[in-house]
């Protein structure tokens, strides 16, 4: 009994449009203005011609924060986490973004697409390789810049599904194995991903 009636109260809410958002809907513009947070589910590419010619992909997750400044431009930092599989064995490729956003909102829309751009960092990480002369966990990292674009589409004031596309061009210049780097390798890399979710704005529309 208590599970439905905390059930019934997330969905009034959160899932179901007050009249208040009906009003802001019809006469203001959807947008991200103010802190909202993202989940999604994350797939992921890697294409790295001086480590392996063939494109290896996974999937994963992606959490989002950001900042609408108004409800057009905003500021945000993602990350996103994909267990890629390489030849039988699996690895983790995570990238972290920071960038700023521009939707393409406008009065009463409920359907809001966007364009963004980012600073990347990324990673790739496995545990216990074996390199003939021991075995430890190896991690490759550096960093690019992204391109993407997607829409968000909101089912009341506070909840939007999120569909995004990324890609990223850039290089992996540091390898650490155990307690050893080394830098300087300028490995060339393009990544790409496809995030679906949802977004949650803790303002509301504007």
């Amino acid at each position: 009994m208590r599970a439905r009636v905390v059930a019934i109260l997330l969905f009034l809410t959160i899932g179901y449009p007050t009249a208040a958002d009906c009003q802001v809907s019809s006469t203001g513009s959807t947008g991200a203005k103010g802190f909202f947070l993202g989940l999604s589910l994350n797939g992921s590419a890697l294409t790295a011609d001086d480590l392996d010619s063939d494109t290896e992909n996974g999937g994963g997750l992606q959490l989002q924060l950001g900042w609408g400044f108004n409800p057009k431009l905003a500021i945000f930092l993602d990350g996103s986490a994909a267990s890629m599989d390489a030849d039988g064995e699996s690895w983790i490729l995570s990238h972290g973004d920071l960038g700023l956003r521009y939707h393409f909102a406008g009065p009463g829309k409920s359907f809001v697409p966007f364009v963004e751009g980012a600073f990347t960092g990324w990673v790739g990480s496995q545990d216990d390789v074996d390199f003939g002369n021991g075995t430890g966990d190896l991690e490759i990292s550096g960093a690019g810049f992204t391109l993407g674009g997607g829409f968000l589409y909101f089912f009341n004031s506070r909840v939007a599904l999120n569909t995004g596309v990324k890609w990223t061009k850039g290089e992996f210049d540091k390898v650490k194995f155990q307690n050893v780097s080394v830098e300087g390798l300028d490995i060339d890399a393009t990544s790409a991903r496809l995030n679906i979710g949802l977004t949650f704005f803790l303002g509301g529309q504007r």
